[in-house]
C-alpha cells in the first residue's frame, strides 16, 4: 500500500457505491455482491467512530452499531432516489455489522464517557505529553479536567505536509479496512490486542478509560512508536 495523504475520503466512498449500485441495476445483477460489502462495511465503520466523537448519544436502541448501518443506508437512498432505485440493503446488514461489533463495544464506552463527563459539567483536557522525532507529531492524552483521568490517548501529525505509511506499520501491527476509518490491531505479550483507530484527519487514538498508570505509560510507548512509523512525509515536501 503506497503512502496515502490525509484527507477525507467520505464522498468518495459514498460515490463509490451509488455508481456500483447503479450499474447492478442497470445489468440486472442484483445478487449478493462481495465488493459493494466491502465499501458498505467501511462507510458504516467511519460512520461508527463518528457517532463515538458526537455530541448526541446513543440514540438508536440497537446501539451506535445499528444507528451507524441506518444512517449510511439512509443517506445511500437519497443518492439512489434521483435515479429512481429503491435498493434491498437488508441482505448486507449481517455481514457489514458482524466485524465492527467489537469497535461498536468500543464507540459504546466513548459515549457512556462523555454522556457523564457532559452530566457532570467536566472539561475535557487535551494536553500534549510526546512528540515525533522524524515527522512532527503529538500524543494527548484527552480526559476530565476534574479528575484527571486519560479517557483517550491521541496522536495527531502537526505537519501538513505528512502521509501515512501503512506498509511500515504492518511490521508490528494487524491493519484492518483499506479506507478511512482504518484498525490496527497491536498485540502486546502482557496486555493482549491493543486496538488503534485511525481517522481521516491521521488521528491514531485508543480508549484508556480505568487504564492504571503503569499500563497508560506502555500504551502511550506503543503509540508513539505506532505513530513514528504511520506518519512519513509527503513527497511533495521539498523542504530539506
Amino acid at each position: 500500500m503506497n503512502p496515502i495523504e490525509i484527507f477525507s475520503q467520505e464522498e468518495l466512498l459514498m460515490q463509490t457505491l451509488t455508481d456500483l449500485i447503479r450499474n447492478i441495476v442497470v445489468e440486472e445483477t442484483e445478487t449478493y455482491n462481495v465488493m459493494l460489502a466491502e465499501y458498505l462495511t467501511e462507510l458504516v465503520k467511519e460512520r461508527l467512530v463518528k457517532l463515538g466523537e458526537a455530541e448526541m448519544g446513543l440514540m438508536a436502541r440497537g446501539g451506535p452499531l445499528d444507528q451507524a448501518y441506518r444512517e449510511v443506508v439512509y443517506r445511500l437512498q437519497e443518492r439512489l432516489t434521483p435515479y429512481k432505485i429503491q435498493f434491498g440493503f437488508k441482505r448486507y446488514q449481517e455481514t457489514v455489522c458482524e466485524p465492527l461489533k467489537a469497535l461498536s463495544r468500543e464507540v459504546a464506552l466513548l459515549q457512556t464517557a462523555l454522556r457523564e463527563s457532559r452530566r457532570q459539567d467536566r472539561v475535557l483536557f487535551k494536553t500534549p505529553i510526546e512528540v515525533g522525532e522524524q515527522v512532527a507529531f503529538q500524543i494527548f492524552a484527552v480526559g476530565s479536567a476534574v479528575d484527571g483521568e486519560t479517557e483517550a490517548l491521541v496522536a495527531m501529525p502537526t505537519s501538513q505536509q505528512c502521509s501515512l505509511d501503512f506498509h511500515q506499520v504492518r511490521e508490528t501491527c494487524d491493519v484492518d479496512g483499506f479506507w478511512f476509518p482504518f484498525q490496527l490491531s497491536y498485540r502486546d505479550p502482557e496486555m493482549g490486542e491493543l486496538i488503534f483507530v485511525v481517522d481521516q484527519d491521521g488521528a491514531v487514538g485508543i480508549y484508556t478509560n480505568n487504564f492504571p498508570g503503569p499500563i497508560l505509560r506502555r500504551v502511550r510507548k506503543i503509540l508513539k512508536a505506532i505513530a513514528g512509523k504511520l506518519y512519513c512525509r509527503d513527497t511533495s515536501d521539498s523542504s530539506g
